[in-house]
């Protein structure tokens, strides 16, 4: 779970959560 919430701050951007609002390049 911790290992998630780390990868929300890094891996995961703005557009991984909503690609709706800010579209991947």
């Amino acid at each position: 779970a911790k290992k998630l919430e780390q990868c929300t701050s890094g891996a995961i951007t703005k557009s991984d959560l909503r690609p709706d609002i800010y579209p991947k390049d």
